[in-house]
């Protein structure tokens, strides 16, 4: 039976006159929580029907299974005047303790976010996270890690889905266990089978199976804000903080993931200069605006026919934007020129070439940014050949006496410009665990 309220262990053996305490339980605590406030004589009236039923009971083998709910019972039902709450009131309540937790943190309010955190459990709202391996009550300021509410991660975690092509594109797996990296098992060959006669000898064959290495790198970034911004009750700064590290963390794993490169002093190749996937080069002297609908129909065909299904365009918005003059052959009705290569979207579909959607993100090369030689697009399916992979929580830390130096050079000292930082640091990592199945597509040579 489900219960709206009440949550039974499995494997609890109960009567018919045990499952009616139960429900009658359940709906005296779910009244506890609508819009309306449930009438006073009709709780304490359901009250006293309840104790008498239990007291039945109490001589009962299962009557444990149920003990630990009359007490979460009897604490919300016995005042009788406590105020309903509804999913909307809740949701805005959490949001404001969630604000001000931040806003202890930044300031480094030990006691404060103690106070926070014990009123978020006791308002039954999303537990607390580890970031850390040394996490103390007394001291884990100190140790810059702490205990984050899920709310918190759950809005940096929205913006990072939101924003990362990558994270939102390959096939997920979480890492575990200690070290930094991990073998994924991958088949190199399948079974073959062959004719035989009748009676005839069968042959024999085995698949075999390869591993790639999948390796994890520190991901990081700071975001200061003055203590102005701190101060100003009026700003969301957990939806600020959250959006500000979620999309630095997306936007940076989407150009490394893509067009990385460990030459050029990333920690990963991205998937434009990865070894074994397979490329299309246009002709020599030929740059995008070269492009034309053979060549990209060509494109869909370099790659296995398995690794075609649910395969995607990437690019650059600029390329799209030069791809979508591309014509066919094929006349359309009144104008004699032929139908455009692109279909634009309709609806919720995408839009897409030659029949498969075009996935657009600003971390590949523009099309004014390509030269002569140069990875700039590819076509694949990357839930089927590429793996990311992360490790642990968000780890944050405060800083208040650092000097910071920014992309252009330009350095700020946080106590003397009166700023707090925030450091977040993540653990991420990504592998093309089938790279056989990427088409990457680049401009000709010079000469």
């Amino acid at each position: 039976m489900k219960y709206k309220v009440l949550k039974v262990e499995e494997g609890a053996e109960l009567d018919e006159s045990q499952i009616a305490v139960l429900k009658a339980i359940d709906e005296v605590m779910h009244s506890q929580t609508q819009t309306v406030k449930a009438d006073k004589k009709e709780l304490e009236e359901k009250q006293s029907a309840l104790q008498s039923q239990l007291e039945k009971m109490a001589q009962s083998q299962n009557f444990e299974v149920i003990q630990k709910q009359l007490n979460e019972l009897f604490n919300r039902v016995s005042p009788l005047n406590a105020k309903p709450v509804n999913e909307k009131q809740a949701s805005k309540k959490e949001r404001e303790l969630n604000n001000k937790w931040v806003k202890s943190l930044v300031k480094k309010d030990i006691e404060g976010m103690k106070k926070l955190e014990m009123e978020l459990k006791e308002s039954s709202f999303e537990p607390f996270m580890h970031t850390g391996t040394q996490v103390h009550h007394d001291n884990y300021l100190e140790q810059g890690s702490y205990l984050i509410p899920e709310l918190f991660l759950a809005e940096v975690q929205r913006f990072v889905f939101e924003a990362g092509i990558a994270r939102r594109e390959m096939r997920y797996l979480p890492f575990g266990g200690p070290g930094n990296e991990r073998r994924i098992p991958v088949l190199t060959q399948s079974v073959v089978v062959e004719w035989v006669e009748e009676a005839g000898r069968k042959p024999l064959s085995k698949p075999y199976i390869g591993q790639v290495i999948q390796r994890l790198k520190k991901l990081a970034v700071i975001v200061p804000f003055t203590d102005e911004i701190l101060d100003d009750s009026a700003i969301d700064l957990m939806g600020l903080v959250a959006q500000l590290i979620g999309e630095a963390i997306a936007i940076e794993e989407d150009r490394v993931f893509f067009q990385g490169s460990i030459l050029a002093g990333d920690p990963f190749d991205g998937i434009l200069n990865s070894l074994g996937v397979g490329t299309f080069q246009l002709g020599v002297g030929d740059l995008v605006a070269d492009l034309t609908a053979d060549d990209l129909e060509q494109v869909i065909y370099e790659i296995p026919t398995p690794a075609r299904a649910g395969a995607k365009w990437y690019m650059h918005p600029t390329v799209f934007s030069v791809l979508r003059r591309i014509r066919v052959d094929v006349l359309a009705g009144g104008d004699n020129l032929g139908q455009y290569l692109i279909q634009m979207p309709t609806g919720a579909a995408p839009a897409t070439m030659w029949n498969y959607p075009i996935v657009l993100t600003d971390e590949l090369p523009a099309a004014s940014e390509i030269a002569a030689g140069e990875p700039f697009m590819f076509f694949a399916n990357l839930s089927r050949t590429s793996v990311y992979g992360d490790k642990g929580g968000l780890a944050l830390k405060m800083l208040d006496q650092a000097s910071l130096t920014d992309a252009e050079g330009n350095t700020v000292n946080l106590a003397q410009n009166d700023m707090t930082a925030i450091r977040a640091v993540k653990r991420v990592g990504y592998v093309n665990t089938l790279p056989q199945g990427i088409c990457v597509v680049s401009t000709g040579n010079a000469t």
